[in-house]
This record gives structure tokens, sequence and C-alpha cells, in this order.
């Protein structure tokens, strides 16, 4: 059964994924929605302790937590703005992820994280592959994407902090059909990313 997930963690997010899930149902008002973390409004609750404040380690478990298979994770502060059954289909048609390629790459690739991890991630890796948004991505559950998101787990406790460096460490470890998306699927006029307005701001 297909089905949304998104993560919520603290006030603003909590917040965020509100006006999310609202947002989702105008274009797509029978799909199942959870959020795992805290309870919103016209979604289901799927609590989880997560390890950090940001609820990334609740993300990278999302294939062991989501009850759809397949599977749409979207960031707390993504609003749909248009039909996206595409993204469902995409992997319904024989491909493990969709996933957005990030606008970040070469001068600020990875610009984000700690320098150490950058420098580990660009030697590991021979270079800088592309580096993809973890924002917006579907995918099927199977024994690829099973060793993949293990990976994912794995790479991410080395720092325990943002994501996508560990993304790409552990793709490059477990590779996957991967379907690229454009833009307009993480920031754009398809869902439209309002960065940065789902972030705890409790410390």
């Amino acid at each position: 059964m297909r089905g949304v997930i998104y993560v919520a963690y603290g006030a603003p997010a909590k917040a965020a994924a509100a006006r999310g899930v609202k947002a989702l149902a105008r274009h797509h008002p029978d799909w199942p929605v959870t959020v795992i973390g805290e309870q919103v409004q016209h979604a289901q609750l799927l609590p989880f302790a997560s390890v950090d404040r940001l609820g990334r380690w609740a993300k990278l478990n999302i294939d062991l937590l989501s009850p759809y298979d397949p599977t749409l994770y979207l960031d707390a502060d993504t609003l749909v703005e248009q039909n996206i059954q595409p993204l469902f289909e995409i992997v319904e048609d024989g491909w493990d992820m969709a996933i957005i390629a990030s606008k970040y790459q070469t001068a600020q690739w990875l610009h984000h994280i700690g320098a150490e991890e950058r420098t580990t991630t660009t030697r590991e890796m021979g270079g800088m592959i592309l580096q993809l948004g973890g924002g917006v991505f579907s995918f099927r559950k199977n024994v690829r994407t099973a060793r993949f998101f293990a990976l994912w787990r794995e790479e991410w406790k080395r720092w325990q902090g943002q994501d996508q460096g560990a993304l790409i460490r552990a793709l490059q470890r477990a590779p996957l059909k991967v379907w690229y998306l454009s833009k307009m699927w993480n920031g754009g006029d398809i869902i439209k990313h309002l960065w940065g307005t789902a972030k705890r701001r409790d410390r």
C-alpha cells in the first residue's frame, strides 16, 4: 500500500508538518499519511525515540518504521503544490528509489557538513561525486534498499550530524537503481521547500 511519511520533533517541525499534510491532502486526499515523532492532525502517529534532536535518526530508520510499500518521504518543511503520483509510479515501475540531485555541487559540495566529514567523504569517494537532496524521496522495500538504509545508518553514526554525506557514502557501498529527479520536485514548482522552518529552537 502506498503511503507518505513525515518526521517531526519539536514545535516548529510539528507546525511545518501540519502545513505539509494539509497541502498534500489538497492534491491527494486519499493517501495515508504517517508522522514519526509527534502527533499531527490528519496523520497517523508513529512514536519513535530518535537519538538526535532533529529526528535524522528516525528518518534513517524509515525503511524499518514505515508501514507502507512503496513509501514516499517528505521533509516536514515541504509543501506539495501539484500532483506527485509519479514519485510512486517510478518505484512501482522497477526503480529502487527516486531522489533529487542537490543544487549544491562543485564549490558548494557538502558545504553544510563538518570539515572532517567532508574531507573524509572526498577521500573515500575518490572525489566529489553527485550530492543528493534527502528532503524528498520514494523507495520500495527490497533486499537492495534494506542494505542501503542499514549502511546509511552506519555511515551517519560516524559523525551524527547532517545526513547527506552519509547518504552518498552508503550509496557508493550499496548501489541502487536510482531515478534522479529535477529540482522541481524538491524546492521547485511541484514541491516547494521552506528550508529551515522545521528546525527546533529549544536549545
